[in-house]
């Protein structure tokens, strides 16, 4: 609003993917498209029971830690915060990851990228980043369902940060869903192909 912009696209990474979609159900008629790029979906036991099937044990820990012990994870990721302000996450970020998954990220210049928006992402600490781990852990405020307009998602099949699970899951909640399962592609999948999602997102 205060940029003069009534309508616009919105894409999501990762994290981003549930604000992303909360635009969608928000406000769909400022959107021109909506993408979601290795989403997070929801983890509702209930309504979701295999949204972390696929995923990878460190990540299933820190949503269990998320939804049950929100005081820990804010600690946890206090200390993230801390070793991003030495250099030292970017380790913890990519002995997770799967082999094509390292492969981008030991690219020197996605690896000079890392080293310097791990310490910008935790400027002002580990707070903000809690909280968001603890919405995503939580049942969503808004039902996937309810999204009327057209929803572009891509995810890669060899994903172990947000898993494929995850991408289906939506997919098929989505009722408007073109969805693009990527095989042998990991999380970082973007950082090569961010041209092939702006010219569907924003063509022309």
């Amino acid at each position: 609003d205060s940029l003069g912009i009534d309508t616009f696209a919105v894409a999501g990474v990762s994290g981003g993917g549930p604000y992303a979609l909360a635009c969608a159900w928000k406000f769909p008629e400022r959107l021109t498209a909506a993408g979601v790029i290795s989403g997070m979906g929801p983890m509702d036991p209930i309504d979701a029971p295999q949204a972390t099937e696929g995923m990878s044990r460190t990540n299933r820990f820190v949503f269990f830690l998320a939804r049950r012990a929100p005081k820990l994870i804010r600690w946890n990721m206090e200390l993230v915060a801390f070793l991003a302000h030495r250099g030292q996450s970017l380790k913890l970020f990519v002995y997770k990851l799967p082999d094509v998954d390292k492969e981008i990220a030991a690219r020197p210049e996605i690896n000079e990228f890392f080293r310097i928006d791990f310490p910008e992402a935790f400027r002002q600490g580990g707070c903000g980043s809690a909280h968001d781990l603890i919405l995503y852990a939580l049942p969503w405020p808004f039902p996937l369902e309810s999204i009327s307009i057209k929803v572009h998602l891509w995810h890669g099949e060899a994903d172990l940060s947000v898993p494929p699970s995850m991408g289906r899951y939506m997919a098929n909640a989505l009722p408007n869903c073109h969805a693009t399962f990527i095989p042998g592609a990991g999380h970082l999948w973007i950082l090569e192909h961010m041209g092939t999602v702006l010219e569907t997102l924003v063509p022309g």
